[in-house]
């Protein structure tokens, strides 16, 4: 394999983290951590703490060695897990009912929860109201919420707002904000030996996860051959002189088999597979391409009115994305709204039309290809985990698709049966040349030329 890539080091702002004990009397840890102008407050009671067995109730309450014959509960490195084994006089249900702790919903409003259970069950919390003095409401009594319903054999994760889950307006009623929450519950109704139940993450926190909303058109599913234009329509079986494509594994590829007459480029060009994307909701488009050939990216869009009709009288537009080298994984997070030209198409609506992707293939020979990996619009922001970003040039010298660019001088790799020497390719990538004649000597690939900048690309690796 030969490729050259490029190193680039992140300097990513430190991460500081405080952790304090308070409410020394229920043993609850408080933990703020502060990075770059985010700071999270996160509350992770006692209950899964490896010397807390004591705070826990299945029917009889855990030994303070963690054993029973009734159920066991176990700290590991991932997890806490209850495990069930007798259903014998089994109450239904396990709970935490020691070491509770006030929840300020005006300071952290959510709760996180990552569980998994063996059977489906139910996951609650069991809680008492304030009054508006700060004492717990012993005549309202305790209250066993639920937060959401557990599939068997799942990891259930999610985030609820405290607050908004079903009949906690009667909890907060007199103190508007803050509750006891006396701890996490769940159903063992429909549990034998052996069924489990582990908590991943239960805690309260003030950051909100925002969920990612991701738009994926069609125009790269196996049976959408018909919407994308390369000179001709593509047919239905995905096959013509022209070009095909291929929907694989990993990424959809457009092979041009012939630049007879070809138009200059490929696009999905259809109605059934347009898309209106709203700029407020997915702002981003994100992308991963890769070109046999240098080309350019695009994407082929309509303005829409204040109304929300398209706007046919400014007509399409076909707006450039990015430059994508020859033999380059090209992967990249765009603004929707700063791209070039798009000023216009959102001038009277956040909300435009896309008919598809489009590419440029005026560079294109035969055998020629372009793959997309990753095409979409998301609401989710890509930024920098600090580790090195690599930008890889992979030439395909090396690929069974140019064999036919070796030579040994004047003779060309399978221009004819006294082959010079011998090539044999192997699925993890590697090529052998054995030559077949002692006085053959030197071999050379003559097919596709790299620019490199060595200010990006300063290393070269061969194994």
């Amino acid at each position: 394999m030969i490729r050259f890539k490029e190193s680039n080091k992140r300097l990513i702002s430190g991460v500081i983290a405080l952790v304090m004990m308070v409410n020394l009397a229920f043993m609850s840890i408080v933990s703020i951590a502060a990075q770059g102008s985010d700071q999270e407050v996160k509350v992770q009671p006692a209950w899964f703490d490896a010397d807390k067995y004591d705070g826990w109730w299945a029917t009889d309450q855990a030994d303070s060695t963690g054993t029973s014959w009734r159920y066991t509960v176990a700290k590991g490195t991932d997890s806490w897990k209850y495990t069930m084994h007798s259903d014998a006089y089994d109450a239904g249900f396990a709970n935490a009912n020691k070491y509770g702790l006030d929840v300020d919903t005006a300071v952290t409003p959510y709760l996180n929860y990552k569980v998994k259970a063996s059977k489906d069950t139910e996951l609650y919390m069991d809680v008492y109201a304030k009054t508006t003095v700060g004492e717990i409401n012993w005549d309202l009594g305790k209250k066993t919420i639920k937060i959401a319903d557990i599939s068997a054999g799942q990891i259930v994760e999610g985030q609820a707002t405290l607050a908004d889950i079903e009949g906690m307006s009667e909890i907060l009623a007199d103190n508007n904000t803050v509750f006891h929450m006396a701890g996490p519950y769940f159903k063992t109704t429909n549990f034998d030996a052996n069924d489990t139940f582990e908590f991943y993450d239960y805690y309260m926190t003030n950051q909100e996860v925002v969920k990612e909303v991701k738009v994926q058109p069609a125009w790269f599913d196996a049976d959408k051959y018909g919407v994308w234009w390369a000179t001709d329509q593509a047919d239905s079986t995905g096959t013509s002189w022209r070009y095909t494509v291929a929907k694989g594994t990993d990424s959809w590829k457009y092979t041009m088999h012939s630049d007879l007459y070809d138009a200059g480029f490929a696009e999905a060009n259809s109605e059934t597979t347009r898309v209106d994307i709203d700029t407020t909701v997915t702002p981003y488009l994100n992308y991963k391409v890769k070109a046999s050939k240098a080309t350019e990216l695009y994407m082929v869009v309509y303005a829409k009115t204040a109304e929300g009709e398209i706007n046919w009288d400014l007509g399409k537009k076909t707006i450039k994305i990015a430059d994508i080298p020859a033999g380059q994984f090209v992967e990249g997070q765009i603004t929707l709204a700063d791209i070039a030209g798009m000023g216009e198409i959102l001038a009277d609506n956040t909300v435009f039309t896309m008919y598809g992707p489009h590419f440029k293939t005026t560079n294109f020979d035969a055998e020629d290809t372009f793959e997309f990996y990753d095409y979409y619009m998301t609401n989710a922001e890509t930024t920098s985990s600090g580790s090195e970003e690599d930008t890889v040039v992979e030439p395909d010298w090396l690929s069974e698709a140019a064999a036919n660019k070796w030579y040994n001088w004047d003779w060309q790799y399978g221009s004819n049966e006294d082959n010079r020497f011998s090539l044999a390719f192997s699925d993890a990538g590697s090529m052998t040349i054995t030559p077949n004649f002692d006085w053959v000597t030197n071999m050379t690939h003559t097919g596709t030329s790299y620019t490199l900048d060595l200010s990006k690309t300063p290393y070269l690796y061969y194994d």
